[in-house]
């Protein structure tokens, strides 16, 4: 009983975030945690939608606080594709959060674990990503070649609506 509850809890936080209902969202993803086993790696999903409705309710620190554990949970799972993704979301949340020093460290660490993941969709994600920390950080030498590298990713890719979105970076 208690994994369905957590699943139909975190189903519906994410319903609820998808619909910009932030205040629901919390409530039925805190309910769903409350249901993760500790060892259970999932729990990592739940941890980063409240991280991404923390940031949707302008609580920067708690968003962070609950990255960082999905973080935690996904290296030691050692799944680089999710560990790029999941670090990629702690580094939005800096940056959302006008820290774009504390985000320029994890978006580096988030390119080494895409590397190895050898996901190019991921890459390009935080390729742009690492784009918009270094022009936050007025270092638009550095900024400028990973949009670059991101818009070549995508074109590969064949994602032209991904291109116009790293293209905006650029």
């Amino acid at each position: 009983t208690d994994s369905l509850q957590q699943q139909v809890w975190f189903w519906a936080a994410e319903w609820l975030y998808d619909q910009a209902r932030f205040k629901e969202a919390e409530s039925y993803a805190l309910k769903a945690l409350e249901k993760y086993h500790p060892s259970n790696p999932e729990k990592a999903d739940c941890l980063n939608t409240l991280g991404c409705i923390y940031v949707r309710l302008g609580d920067f620190k708690q968003a962070a606080t609950y990255a960082k554990q999905s973080v935690e949970i996904e290296v030691r799972e050692g799944d680089h594709d999710r560990i790029s993704s999941s670090m990629n979301t702690l580094a939005g949340i800096y940056m959302a959060g006008y820290q774009a020093k504390e985000a320029e460290q994890i978006i580096l660490q988030a390119l080494d674990h895409a590397e190895q993941a050898d996901n190019p969709a991921r890459k390009a994600i935080i390729m742009g990503m690492a784009s918009e920390i270094y022009h936050a950080l007025g270092n638009d030498t550095i900024a400028l070649p990973f949009a670059e590298q991101a818009y070549e990713i995508e074109k590969q890719l064949g994602r032209e609506s991904k291109m116009i979105v790293r293209l905006s970076i650029a």
